[in-house]
């Protein structure tokens, strides 16, 4: 019975820091990794290794005078080399190959490593949606340049085990954010996914939660020119449909869901109490989201001068 148990043991053993190696990649959500079915394989692997690895200890009694004639410290000593013997062997290359500027192990760890990047792959991409669902709640209204700097401060003082090298790193990427030429409606969610990768979900939630009266960004205008403006005025919001089909031409790339979100749109704005021109520019601000303000400002242009309103169809004021 006691051969049975230390067997059990092993097992759980070499399965335990198989599963410590994965959780460790994950900080933000470490039990994702090793529900992942490849995580799930990568440690039965490891423990079926450490299992057969003391099986072979006492068939062949390597250490048979380990224990100093006691048999329960013998059967310990066993355990002890086989669950933490197997992972040494399964991370060991019998040579190297150098391939390019990389130099590639072949043997037992190249097996494990393709494991371990199946289970990395599989974790990635199961945390994908969520991680893209929460940032962006949390992430809402925040302008990138009030938060660059206080909001990573904060997270780095909520946490107590945040390394000085961890925090210089983050410090690096937010600097090559902040010169990057991606528009700054976008940048606060990439500061979100950074600091989510080091301090978690929750902690990144709490802290700007606490900043957000400093760190909200200021309200954007609907419409950036004047001359996209002056054109929405002389649209009527029932050619609506046709101005998208015009947008969706111009932009090259028809998408299913973004047909079916601004015909949505179109439906929810046309059964508002709102007048005509109210209307158009709601429906110009949407469409514009999707597609940027030239591809609208074209499609607009686009319209017969037939299918425009008088501008003074409407009292003034309205």
């Amino acid at each position: 019975m006691l051969v049975i148990a230390f067997s059990i043991i092993t097992f759980l053993l070499g399965a335990t820091i198989s599963m410590s190696e994965l959780v460790s990649r994950y900080r933000d959500a470490p039990m994702w990794a090793i529900v992942t079915r490849p995580g799930i394989i990568y440690i039965l692997l490891n423990g079926a290794a450490a299992w057969g690895a003391f099986g072979l200890i006492r068939r062949l009694h390597w250490m048979a005078s380990a224990g100093g004639g006691d048999p329960l410290n013998q059967l310990i000593v066993e355990a002890l080399a086989a669950g933490t013997g197997a992972m040494a062997l399964f991370r060991s290359s019998l040579f190297t190959v150098r391939v390019g500027n990389t130099d590639i192990g072949i043997g037992p760890s190249a097996f494990l490593q393709i494991l371990l990047s199946a289970a990395d792959r599989s974790c990635d991409r199961e945390r994908a949606a969520p991680r893209a669902a929460s940032v962006q709640k949390i992430m809402a209204g925040i302008s990138f340049s009030h938060a660059k700097e206080a909001l990573p401060a904060l997270c780095f003082g909520l946490m107590q085990n945040v390394t000085f090298e961890e925090q210089q790193a983050l410090g690096s990427e937010v600097s090559l954010l902040t010169a990057s030429p991606m528009d700054e409606a976008f940048k606060p969610n990439s500061l979100g996914l950074l600091l989510m990768n080091v301090v978690g979900e929750r902690v990144l939630s709490q802290a700007v939660d606490m900043l957000r009266a400093e760190i909200t960004a200021p309200p954007r205008p609907i419409v950036n020119s004047l001359q996209l403006l002056q054109l929405v005025h002389l649209v009527p919001f029932s050619k609506a449909t046709q101005i998208h089909d015009t947008a969706e031409f111009l932009a090259a790339r028809p998408v299913s869901s973004v047909r079916e979100e601004l015909t949505s749109a179109i439906a929810k704005i046309g059964a508002m109490d709102n007048t005509d021109r109210q209307k158009t520019l709601l429906f110009i601000s949407v469409l514009k989201a999707k597609y940027g303000e030239e591809i609208v400002r074209v499609a607009l242009q686009s319209l017969p001068e037939n299918e425009r309103k008088d501008p003074a169809a409407e009292p003034p004021g309205k």
